[in-house]
């Protein structure tokens, strides 16, 4: 029996990474892990600062919420909360500010 280790020979191919896994499913781990979600969701209608404002400020009033980020030139609002919000409840805080939620941003 031969106890020596022999070295490789040819090409060896580097491991590749592994494949994503889809938003939904990294939500749950983060829920899992107690980790801070983060869900972007696209506001049509809002074109100032003051606009920024309103739904920062009604959404920032949800229950869990720890921040919120408007892109106001690209409608998107990034809201860090402590666990998964609705798509509803965000709903009708973007509805209060006055602008409407077109959905969650792949």
């Amino acid at each position: 029996m031969n106890t020596r280790a022999e070295p490789l020979t040819g090409s060896r191919t580097p491991p590749t990474e592994p494949p994503a896994h889809p938003p939904s499913l990294q939500r749950a781990r983060k829920l899992a892990l107690g980790e801070p979600m983060e869900t972007v969701y696209v506001v049509k209608g809002m074109t100032c600062g003051h606009c920024v404002g309103s739904v920062t400020q009604e959404i920032s009033a949800l229950p869990g919420v720890e921040g919120v980020d408007v892109a106001l030139e690209t409608g998107k609002v990034t809201v860090k909360s402590e666990a998964a919000l609705t798509e509803d409840a965000v709903r009708e805080a973007v509805d209060e500010a006055g602008y409407e939620l077109v959905g969650v941003s792949e």
